[in-house]
Formats: C-alpha cells, sequence, structure tokens
C-alpha cells in the first residue's frame, strides 16, 4: 500500500470513529428536556434582543395567536405586530436585555412557563436609565426535538 492510501485510509477511519463516537455521545443524553430547549431559547431570544434583531425576534412567537403585553401599552398580537412593536421600541432607545430565570416548568402536554426577572437599559436624551421587573412567558415546545418552541404569550411588568 502506498503512502497516501494509508494516510488516506487513517483519516477514514478517524472520522468514522469520530462520527460514531458523537452519536453514541447523542444517544447516551437523549434529547433535550422541553425545559432545556426553552432555556435555550430564551437565551437565544436575550442574544437577539441585544443584537436590535427585530425580526429575529419575532422568529420566537407563534405566527399568528402570540401576545405581548409590555408595561403602560396595549397587549400587541400576533407575529407581524410584535415584530413591528419590538422594532419600535429599539428605535426608541431599547438597548439591552438582562433575564434572570426564577422558574421553567411544564405546565401541560406541550407547555413551559416561564417566570423571572429582568433589567432593561433604555437610552434617553438625558442619558440611560435602567428598567427593572418580573417577566412571565408560555412556550408551546413541540413534541419533534428538531423544531423549536415559540412563545405563546409574553407578559413584562415593570417594577
Amino acid at each position: 500500500m502506498s503512502i497516501h492510501m494509508k494516510t488516506t485510509l487513517a483519516l477514514a477511519t478517524s472520522l468514522i470513529l469520530m462520527f460514531v463516537g458523537s452519536m453514541a455521545l447523542a444517544w447516551n443524553h437523549g434529547p433535550m428536556s422541553k425545559v432545556d430547549r426553552v432555556a435555550e431559547q430564551s437565551a437565544n431570544f436575550v442574544v437577539d434582543f441585544n443584537a436590535k434583531d427585530n425580526v429575529a425576534l419575532g422568529r420566537y412567537y407563534v405566527r399568528n395567536k402570540s401576545v405581548l403585553k409590555l408595561p403602560n401599552a396595549p397587549a400587541v398580537s400576533g407575529r407581524d405586530a410584535i415584530v413591528e412593536a419590538w422594532g419600535g421600541g429599539f428605535a426608541a432607545g431599547l438597548d439591552a436585555l438582562v433575564l434572570s430565570v426564577d422558574s421553567l416548568e411544564e405546565i401541560g402536554r406541550n407547555q413551559v412557563l416561564e417566570n423571572g426577572t429582568y433589567e432593561l437599559t433604555i437610552l434617553t436624551p438625558n442619558g440611560p436609565i435602567v428598567q427593572e421587573g418580573t417577566y412571565a412567558v408560555t412556550w408551546r415546545v413541540p413534541n419533534n426535538p428538531n423544531r423549536r418552541p415559540r412563545i405563546i404569550f409574553d407578559s413584562i411588568d415593570a417594577n
């Protein structure tokens, strides 16, 4: 066997062993729980919020029946209206979000309730202000682990 053929065979064998090993690891751990899937999505939401990407934020909400309730504002319903609301908020100075999750619990066959506190920095002409409060989010979590959880109801109360 030539040296090139031996190197190619060794590389192919290594790749196969790495693939089989990673699959075994995935099978041993199984799919993520619904609560873990929501925790991951919640962290991703904060990243997209802090990037001020209202379109990306819209993808976290169910298409037609989602509701966003912000402090001192009427409820906004539907993904398109929520995208518009977050865009307006960013244009008005919403800047940085920090969430502290207090609890995540399954409340139904396909729902997880997330409760916590938040700290929101808002840029104003007189300098930044920090708003603190509590939040509650109801997530719809599909049984299919390849489909991501989406927000049904998002309620925010300022202190």
